[in-house]
């Protein structure tokens, strides 16, 4: 782990099979993907710390016409975790993602043609 949380070192955390997140070093409050600055009280310290890997469906859109260098249909939404929100790409065996959907992170997916690596979560 770094000392610093910014987009490498989450994307590097990811592709490790790791979940981290970002922490205001001045008012505590979770991030689940890097920013620069805290939205919460202007702080630009912020520290990784690990998430939770298990959480909820809080949004889910699915992805009929992916850009190009995906395959779709796919399903994208905000995860629910106990200490922060995120982005991911959310997959199902059967059926399709739905709001309030118990999920579970799965590791990074490097889906993207650049390389760029994504959080992903399963259906529980």
């Amino acid at each position: 782990m770094t000392d610093a949380f910014n987009y490498d070192a989450w994307t590097s955390a990811l592709e490790r099979g790791e979940l981290l997140g970002g922490r205001c070093q001045s008012c505590e409050t979770t991030f689940g993907t890097p920013v620069m600055v805290c939205p919460d009280c202007s702080h630009r310290g912020l520290a990784p710390t690990p998430l939770a890997e298990t959480g909820t469906v809080h949004t889910v859109t699915r992805i009929e016409v992916p850009p190009t260098g995906f395959e779709g249909p796919f399903f994208v939404g905000i995860v629910e975790l106990e200490d922060a929100r995120l982005t991911a790409r959310i997959e199902a065996d059967d059926g399709e993602p739905e709001i309030g959907d118990s999920v579970t992170f799965a590791g990074g997916l490097s889906a993207a043609p650049d390389g760029r690596v994504a959080p992903l979560f399963r259906l529980d």
